[in-house]
């Protein structure tokens, strides 16, 4: 009885391997019809060897390529180094309707843009400070200011000079901490004042009570302890200034010279980096007008080393346009060793550094 039911099982086990075994073969024999079909179709369609090696290695494109006639755009397409195989249907659709190359359809597409396509996007797309969420602004920017470069467009955008100085200003985010921005576009409540103010010691200072954030004043003195082991005296000349004050000196400057003037070379209250306590002017022990210091060593000093020490000039001589202030040689801001190096190796304002690094959109 048990040789019988191990004949029996037996019998059932050869079935079923000669069950696979058909099936295996007739899917293998399948498939290399199919494929030999394949590659007849494909090399009359023009396509080499090698690129029909290519297509072979995605059921979709090959479906594709079958179906179509010969695309040397597809081969691009596969052979694109940032190419993505689950976008592949949204690149065909981008490429059949705009008239653009392969390397263009790729990085829109990967890059989720959905506008118009034309030469000013593509050159509005491709430089290295674009910000997606501002793209329709850029190009606005770029339709009103079309003698600007990309570059040019992409970078004032990105410090607001689209939008309408004061007009259109937010509230700040003073949770940035030493990154936090005040200028044309961002202002401080009237009653704000840093919780961590100090007073400048008086051989850091020529003016009594000033008064700088803990972080901002101890990086002062390493960088005016630095500059005097080199003969050199780098001092507070202006730091903190509470909203009252700043109020006070920007009617003043209004009231002598008008308010372009006034706009053009101090901040209106709430608008003010000294609110902040980052920020301070700074002059040399001999030199006694901000006018003066820029030429001075010091000043010549602070070009190659402030941001060595978490310093960078705020309003830099070629940066007007993008901070919305004349050129400023006794302004410093804090913002951190860090960050200080990145916008000195990329020759950035803070504008701008904000914009692309911080705010991110």
């Amino acid at each position: 009885m048990k040789r019988k039911k191990r004949k029996f099982k037996n019998k059932i086990f050869i079935l079923l391997i000669l069950f696979i075994s058909i099936i295996f073969f007739y899917y293998l024999i399948n498939y290399l019809f199919i494929s030999n079909v394949n590659v007849s179709n494909l090399k009359n369609k023009g396509y080499t060897n090698e690129e029909i090696s290519l297509l072979n290695e995605n059921e979709e494109i090959l479906k594709y390529a079958s179906i179509n006639e010969y695309n040397e755009d597809l081969i691009k397409l596969i052979k694109s180094k940032d190419f993505d195989q689950t976008k592949f249907e949204n690149y065909i659709k981008y490429l059949k309707d705009n008239e653009c190359s392969v390397i263009d359809a790729v990085y829109i597409v990967n890059n989720d843009i959905n506008y118009e396509y034309s030469k000013d996007l593509v050159g509005i797309i491709k430089e290295k400070y674009f910000i997606i969420t501002r793209l329709q602004r850029y190009m606005n920017y770029l339709d009103k200011n079309n003698d600007y470069t990309y570059n040019e467009v992409v970078t004032l955008v990105n410090c607001n000079r689209d939008l309408e100085y004061y007009v259109d200003a937010v509230k700040t985010d003073i949770s940035y901490n030493e990154l936090m921005i005040a200028n044309k576009h961002y202002s401080l409540d009237n009653n704000f004042e840093p919780d961590d103010l100090v007073v400048i010691e008086n051989n850091y200072t020529k003016v009594s009570n000033a008064k700088l954030s803990l972080a901002a004043y101890e990086a002062f003195k390493e960088l005016s302890d630095a500059a005097k082991k080199e003969g050199l005296s780098i001092l507070a000349q202006s730091a903190y200034r509470s909203y009252e004050t700043q109020n006070n000196l920007y009617n003043k400057y209004k009231q002598t010279n008008g308010i372009t003037w006034a706009d053009t070379w101090s901040a209106r209250a709430g608008y003010s980096e000294h609110q902040t306590g980052l920020a301070l002017d700074v002059l040399s022990k001999n030199v006694t007008s901000l006018g003066d210091f820029e030429n001075t060593n010091e000043y010549e000093w602070l070009l190659n080393n402030s941001y060595k020490y978490g310093f960078i000039l705020r309003y830099p001589e070629d940066k007007t346009e993008q901070t919305g202030y004349n050129f400023e040689s006794w302004h410093y801001r804090y913002v951190g060793k860090d960050v200080a190096q990145i916008i000195h190796d990329e020759d950035l304002s803070f504008d701008e550094y904000f914009a692309y690094y911080v705010l991110k959109k």
